[in-house]
């Protein structure tokens, strides 16, 4: 078997086990269940905790929409107190967008059960397995941020 060959097959195994692992974690967990906002509405929330804060047109990119469907989304989300509007003062065409503490709370709750559910799957490795799945996840991670632009650290 060529190098390419086997190098393409650990790819696919390791694609394989990462989709395994992805599937038990995200199993239905109940933080994302229980809440009341659809699906819409969540990827704003999301791609809000991820940039900081975000104009209307470029939310509407991201969620691959029209202003006016972004709009009526973000109205929504203001109204249930998760994004607040504020005005560019050095340009007033513009009108940022950004969580509000309840809706970085939101975001919150529904990325710890996820780390939480990380964690229990971590507490059951042997010790020497644990340091061997971290040293692994180091490397993955500062080759995500290289391959990706990744700038904040502080999400997961």
């Amino acid at each position: 078997m060529s190098q390419d060959a086997i190098l393409a097959s650990t790819r696919e195994r390791a694609l394989a086990q990462f989709c395994q692992l992805m599937q038990a974690l995200n199993s239905a967990p109940q933080s994302w269940l229980a809440t009341e906002l659809t699906f819409a509405q969540l990827k704003a929330l999301l791609y809000l905790a991820a940039q900081g804060r975000a104009s209307g047109r470029e939310l509407a990119r991201a969620l691959g929409v029209g202003p006016p469907a972004v709009s009526q989304l973000v109205d929504r989300l203001v109204a249930h107190g998760h994004v607040q509007r504020a005005e560019d003062p050095a340009d007033r065409r513009i009108t940022w967008l950004s969580l509000t503490d309840q809706g970085r709370a939101t975001v919150e709750r529904l990325l710890l059960d996820r780390r939480e559910r990380f964690a229990a799957v971590l507490d059951a490795l042997p010790p020497e397995e644990l340091e061997r799945v971290a040293e692994a996840l180091a490397v993955l991670a500062a080759v995500a941020q290289a391959v990706h632009g990744c700038e904040r650290r502080d999400r997961c």
